[in-house]
């Protein structure tokens, strides 16, 4: 974990401000971090290009440039997973990319470039000034590290109302990748059996002697990939959500001088190599002081001042910015992505049908095959994707909230993957039956619009509460506690190096770890 190496301080380059100023607990896995990232800057755009890609797949399956069958709109999968881990590169071709401060690669941290590092930590708060939103990859230990601590208490010496700051649980990015893949094996592989079920409406020609072969099979292909990413998704939920029943405690208690300092816990020697480390508890006290005390201190005032403000006023944006372990908003964008390959396999029997009635002579007819065959199906798979998502972080949070001092969290994960997948599995099968078996449009279309209905109750909530969970929230001005200083350091031109990576002229610097929005 402590990796001090100074050529990781060469990949900075100067700026004159920033997008966003990540602040992270450097014990908690790079992995984990990765993910939640590429979720936080990369969906939308991910989503987007899946979106525009659906006609394109759908048009080369007309004209025979793919295979004109149902998997072959499952490439959409591919045209997304690609934006999602590459946008960051992308984005530098069409427009200029984020500039992002991440301090382990910002601060010097090797013994040999002390001075650099104690610059670096003195000037944090005119950094955290000039950057326009504090994201926080939030983990049950963050509050406990001093140099969280310090980057929050750097955060609110701004006076500025419009400051944002935007909570990420920094295993939400695994979680709600977890969901994509559910739901995503889950509404391609719908589209396939159902293919194979039609008798040759779309793929496989399949006499009658085989319906309950395949029906068996699909099942297993279906629910068994399902359930090994279904479950582990649902357990990720219910302990993120545990977590999170605990913050206010841990607000409620947070104190700055028991804050856990790496430098501290090693005595001040480097693990490996035995060296003295410079003590960074007595930096970030000074600061504080600087901040926060006043003449007629006698004593830790000034630390006490800042852990009143840390009770009171950042606990109540992060309790109002964290309402369910998984953030909403990236959340409805990834889970939009799953249903794409219906979109694009809609948008081909469109097609397919007005090559067939070239003569539109009965446009009532085409009129009710696109509702009742094309968009009615695609519709209802789309509502039923968000539903079930919807449903496993309500019934996540509520199961954690239940059962806060459980001690294997799979049996919870395991009864919540149950809860959520029965209901979307009975609707489900009721729709297609009816979608087959009646003689109007009129029973399927009574159960989409209950699913519909269903999926609007779990989502009104979450939007009525204040702000989606990981939502941008504007901090309150804190009445009670005051800065003495805010820095505000001038800033010469940036030097170009293809916008990616800046460096502050007073020795930090800014990098933009290739995330861009």
């Amino acid at each position: 974990m402590f990796n001090v190496d100074a050529a990781n301080y060469a990949l900075s380059r100067q700026a004159d401000g920033f997008d966003d100023f990540l602040s992270h607990d450097w014990r908690t896995s790079r992995f984990s971090k990765l993910c939640t990232l590429l979720v936080v800057y990369n969906s939308r755009a991910a989503l987007l290009a899946a979106f525009l890609a659906c006609p394109l797949i759908a048009l080369g399956r007309t004209v025979g440039a793919l295979p004109n069958d149902r998997p072959s709109s499952c490439l959409v999968y591919v045209v997304h997973l690609f934006v999602l881990c590459c946008w960051q590169r992308l984005r530098s071709i069409l427009r200029p990319p984020i500039m992002v401060f991440l301090d382990k690669l910002c601060i010097a941290q090797s013994p040999e470039q002390a001075e650099l590092k104690e610059k670096g930590i003195l000037g944090l708060a005119a950094f955290l000034n000039h950057s326009k939103r504090l994201v926080v990859l939030w983990s049950p230990r963050y509050f406990s590290r001093l140099w969280c601590a310090y980057e929050i208490a750097a955060f609110l010496t701004d006076h500025n109302k419009h400051k944002q700051i935007l909570i990420m649980p920094v295993h939400a990015g695994i979680a709600i990748l977890l969901a994509y893949f559910f739901s995503s094996w889950m509404a391609s592989s719908l589209l396939i059996v159902l293919g194979l079920l039609r008798h040759g409406a779309l793929g496989v020609q399949l006499g009658q002697d085989n319906i309950w072969t395949v029906a068996l099979g699909a099942m297993l292909w279906v629910v068994v990939p399902a359930t090994l990413v279904g479950v582990p998704f649902s357990t990720l939920s219910v302990r993120m959500a545990n977590h999170l029943h605990r913050v206010p405690k841990q607000l409620k208690t947070f104190d700055v001088q028991s804050a856990a300092c790496f430098c501290c816990a090693n005595d001040h020697k480097h693990p490996d190599t035995g060296e003295e480390i410079p003590c960074d508890r007595k930096l970030v006290y000074r600061k504080l002081e600087e901040w926060y005390g006043r003449p007629t201190d006698t004593d830790k005032e000034h630390l006490q001042r800042f852990n009143s403000l840390v009770h009171h006023r950042l606990g109540r944006a992060v309790l109002r910015q964290m309402p369910h372990a998984v953030p909403t908003a990236p959340f409805l964008c990834m889970l939009g992505a799953a249903p794409m390959p219906w979109l694009a396999d809609s948008i081909e029997r469109m097609l397919w049908r007005i090559q067939v009635d070239e003569d539109a002579c009965d446009r009532c007819e085409l009129a009710y095959y696109v509702w009742a065959h094309v968009f009615l199906e695609w519709a209802f798979v789309v509502t039923m994707i968000f539903e079930t998502g919807l449903l496993a972080v309500t019934l996540s949070t509520v199961a954690a909230r239940m059962f806060p001092n459980i001690r294997h969290t799979w049996r919870l994960g395991l009864l919540v993957f149950t809860l959520f997948v029965v209901p979307g599995a009975v609707l489900t099968g009721a729709f297609f039956v009816l979608l087959w078996t009646a003689d109007t449009a009129w029973p399927p279309t009574i159960v989409f619009v209950l699913a519909l209905l269903l999926g609007l109750c779990f989502l009104r909530p979450t939007l009525t509460n204040h702000r989606l969970a990981g939502a941008i929230e504007e901090l309150e001005d804190a009445a009670d506690v005051t800065p003495t200083a805010t820095p505000q350091p001038s800033f010469s031109t940036p030097d170009a190096d293809h916008g990616s990576i800046v460096r502050m002229p007073s020795g930090v610097s800014v990098w933009s770890g290739g995330f861009r929005i």
